[in-house]
């Protein structure tokens, strides 16, 4: 996790590690960790974003789930 004051460069830090081991990593997702509730909205977002059948295992695929819940845990396990 990144984080600070605003204009510390935080962002070009974070797209100079991504560019120099972006084929170490199958998938990138940028969240937002302002509170709790911005954090899980991201990490909603980013589970329908997923392909479908990517989360081997996972009875509902989370792009078809209509619960913030249930897209967190089938992304976050």
């Amino acid at each position: 996790m990144i984080h600070g004051m605003g204009g510390i460069s935080k962002t070009q830090l974070c797209v100079e590690f991504v560019r120099k081991h972006k084929d170490d990593f199958d998938a990138i997702f940028w969240l937002d960790g302002t509170s709790k509730d911005a954090l899980r909205q991201s990490l909603a977002s980013a589970a329908l974003r997923l392909p479908e059948g990517s989360l081997p295992g996972k009875e509902m695929p989370p792009q078809r789930s209509k619960d913030v819940d249930e897209a967190i845990g089938a992304f976050v396990g």
